[in-house]
């Protein structure tokens, strides 16, 4: 490490003598007067072992960058990915809470739809009773009317109920009109 730092500063001093030695052509160059300045001893000649201690240094700095940079990176995308986690919590929970809704939603639809179907069942089944009981009624009703006799009607209010047949004064004969042919209206005068 304190090589390292001995490395970089001899660098440093290096950097610095050749920007001054950049500056005093520039000052020539242009004419203008030199000014005093330190006395700056001339750069002498690396040696082979100085210029692989340069290379290594740069080589280290190089590395110490990129391990930074790494570094840099990856607390950023940590950052990142701790914000993202803390919004796909409640996206999450809305997420299945959506769920969750669109679920019961779907049972209570096929409840209802099930109880639909059964009631629909139980209606198809009246309206094929009431249909068969109408049919039955129906052919009671005719079976009713053909054991009607008018004479066994006649037969029975006189011998059983006592009752006379009318004689023919107190049988009123009228006319009606065409609409009102073969009907009368109870308690309506009679023409």
């Amino acid at each position: 490490m304190q090589k390292n730092r001995l490395v970089e500063d001899r660098i440093i001093r290096l950097e610095h003598q050749a920007a001054q030695a950049g500056n005093r052509a520039v000052s020539r160059a242009s004419g203008a007067e030199e000014l005093p300045s330190k006395t700056v001893p001339a750069p002498r000649r690396e040696s082979a072992g100085e210029r692989m201690a340069r290379r290594i240094a740069a080589e280290r700095k190089r590395r110490w960058d990129a391990l930074i940079r790494r570094q840099n990176i990856q607390r950023e995308t940590r950052r990142k990915l701790a914000a993202a986690n803390s919004l796909s919590r409640p996206l999450t929970a809305a997420v299945f809470l959506s769920a969750g809704l669109l679920f019961g939603s779907c049972l209570f639809f096929l409840n209802q739809r099930a109880e639909l179907s059964a009631a629909m069942t139980t209606v198809s089944a009246l309206v094929q009773r009431r249909q068969d009981l109408s049919d039955r009624n129906s052919a009671l009703a005719q079976e009713i009317e053909k054991q009607i006799d008018p004479e066994t009607i006649f037969e029975y209010a006189v011998g059983r109920l006592g009752m006379s047949a009318p004689d023919s004064s107190r049988i009123l004969r009228y006319r009606s009109t065409e609409a009102e042919q073969d009907t009368a209206v109870q308690g309506e005068q009679i023409p």
